[in-house]
């Protein structure tokens, strides 16, 4: 976590790419969590500001990548797609920023759950990958309609 004092050093807008639907995936491992939660239709990233909690800052894009995932992907394969779709949608937002835009967050105030390295338990591993291919493949299989959060586009200021 940062402190106040390094956040107050760093520009206003401050860009943060996650492997997870923020706020109901929180920190890490967001994949196999909602794997986890039986919720394969959870997977995909958000781009965020930065403050003091964890992925607790304002929402500028969110974006499930259900539809993305193939019936032979494994768990690195889909944050493999999560990372390079992420990571071009970070570069596009610091072009527009770097030409005048101030992007615009959507408050986080939704309750959603941090999830941290010490719930990684032997029962919580066996559960998704051993149920993986099940549930990947029911995700492909069936297009599951998605019941997770909406996308959101980022809004921008232009100056």
């Amino acid at each position: 976590m940062l402190k106040e004092k390094f956040l107050a050093a760093m520009p206003k807008k401050r860009l943060h790419l996650h492997n997870g639907l923020v706020p109901w995936y929180r920190g890490g491992s967001s994949v196999f969590w909602s794997f986890h939660n039986h919720r394969p239709q959870d997977v995909g990233f958000t781009i965020q500001d930065v403050d003091i909690g964890i992925d607790t800052g304002g929402v500028f894009v969110r974006r499930s990548l259900a539809d993305k995932v193939a019936g032979d992907d494994s768990e690195f394969d889909i944050v493999s797609k999560i990372q390079k779709m992420g990571v071009e949608e970070l570069l596009g937002m610091i072009e527009r920023v770097l030409k005048g835009g101030t992007p615009v967050a959507v408050a986080n105030t939704k309750k959603g759950k941090n999830y941290t390295g010490r719930m990684l338990t032997p029962k919580a591993l066996l559960d998704v990958y051993g149920n993986w291919r099940r549930t990947r493949d029911s995700l492909v299989s069936e297009k599951k309609i998605r019941t997770s959060p909406e996308d959101i586009d980022c809004d921008w200021n232009i100056s």
